[in-house]
């Protein structure tokens, strides 16, 4: 009887010690940010309607709260809004309502391996849709001090938002190896990819005014490029895509 009551004693303290642990850790429970729901926050879903009008790209900011982005493909037009979303059921659910009164309402269904399905209502009306989670951009701009590379720095990152598959160090490589640039002085025109202009600039066989230089980066920052230029269909592997990238004030130069 003692053994038995000994036995019994043990079997409650431990169970206790289990309620206790599985309380305190979690364990058992679906608490705070579940692993569905922690792979896609900081990363990107893209959202491409069929016969595509817009194309929408939702960031998870963290375990409550995500970014979303209309591209307006006909108007080069982006607008932004940040709101809730609930996961239930492995189904990330929100509303969203962007400045030009288009309101969307979306549920993200997650299975086990991470894959994603999207239900797509525009304005009330389902939408039949293709989906991908895109890894979120680097940003690509740096401290370059070259015009060449202060181009290719703003173009990329234009590029890589759109494309979040295609990397800064890629992006770059293309560009510099491909983009072409017309530059005239006292010997002549000739076309130069991007790279020979910014090595130009740097030994000072190419020279550009600060008021040409000026004119191409704030167009660029002006966002002459943006998502419309670069489509889900633009192929970033494809090198021919990069040759007559560069907006008119960017791509053709005089020397002073």
């Amino acid at each position: 009887m003692y053994i038995y009551h000994r036995k019994l004693a043990s079997f409650f303290s431990a169970l206790a010690f289990l309620i206790f642990v599985t309380t305190c850790t979690g364990q058992g429970i679906e608490v705070g940010n579940p692993a569905p729901v922690n792979h896609l926050v900081e990363n990107t879903v893209r959202v491409i309607p069929n016969n595509p009008q817009e194309v929408y790209l939702i960031t998870f900011v963290d375990s409550t709260t995500a970014r979303v982005t209309q591209i307006q493909l006909n108007n080069n037009t982006s607008q932004t809004v940040t709101v809730p979303y609930t996961f239930s059921d492995n189904i990330i659910s929100f509303d969203a309502t962007f400045p030009n009164n288009i309101q969307i309402s979306v549920s993200i269904h997650v299975n086990d391996n991470n894959a994603i399905t999207v239900d797509l209502q525009i304005d009330g009306t389902p939408t039949s849709n293709t989906s991908d989670v895109q890894t979120n951009p680097e940003n690509c701009m740096t401290d370059a001090t070259n015009f060449g590379l202060k181009i290719t720095d703003s173009v990329c990152t234009t590029i890589t938002t759109c494309h979040p598959e295609l990397s800064c160090s890629e992006c770059r490589d293309f560009m510099l190896k491909n983009a072409q640039i017309s530059y005239t002085d006292n010997t002549g025109t000739q076309m130069l990819n991007l790279q020979t202009f910014a090595d130009g600039l740097d030994n000072n066989s190419i020279h550009v005014d600060s008021s040409s230089s000026d004119a191409c980066l704030s167009e660029l920052d002006g966002n002459s490029l943006t998502c419309t230029n670069f489509p889900p269909d633009f192929d970033v592997a494809n090198p021919s895509n990069y040759e007559n990238i560069l907006p008119t004030s960017c791509n053709t130069f005089t020397s002073p």
